[in-house]
């Protein structure tokens, strides 16, 4: 199932997923989050893709992409675990991020999202407009949303797999 990439599994396709649309909402509902995501990066074209989204106003982010620089998703797929921001403000990695002077961020939470060859792929995550600290429960919460996120990731691995043998 490895052989499978994220484009392979087309999961780079930039429209809304159904089945990771769920895992945003529940994000965004038991987090009390102002956004919730499921993102795929794609290196080869230097971009965040959504596969799901909700925004403050509780409907689906109109982009469904944004350049890897906006993308706070992208260091948790780079440092391969949970990323917790309180306050992107006073970090020091993070006091200049376009996602903060751009799209108003000011904490972050998230969790790798793996694919099939069991690598961070892109992340699950949640984001507020205004500092937050980030509870234990929190991210036990984000962590499990993560691998159902995943889950569907490697189901859709396997589905590639029976079609090559069938």
């Amino acid at each position: 199932m490895s052989q499978y990439g994220i484009r392979d599994l087309g999961l780079l396709e930039a429209r809304t997923d159904p089945v990771f649309q769920n895992i945003a909402d529940l994000v965004q509902m038991m987090l009390h989050a102002s956004f919730a995501l499921v993102t795929v990066i794609d290196d080869d074209n230097e971009r965040q893709v959504f596969k799901a989204s909700r925004g403050p106003d509780g409907q689906p982010l109109k982009d469904l992409s944004t350049p890897l620089s906006f993308s706070l998703c992208n260091h948790v797929r780079l440092r391969g675990g949970t990323v917790v921001i309180r306050d992107l403000s006073l970090d020091r990695s993070f006091r200049d991020h376009p996602a903060q002077r751009e799209c108003g961020i000011k904490a972050y939470l998230g969790a790798p999202l793996l694919g099939p060859a069991n690598d961070p792929i892109g992340a699950v995550c949640a984001a507020e407009t205004h500092p937050r600290v980030w509870s234990d429960r929190d991210k036990a919460a984000i962590e499990n949303f993560a691998a159902l996120a995943a889950q569907q990731v490697l189901l859709r691995a396997s589905l590639q797999t029976l079609k090559m043998i069938a």
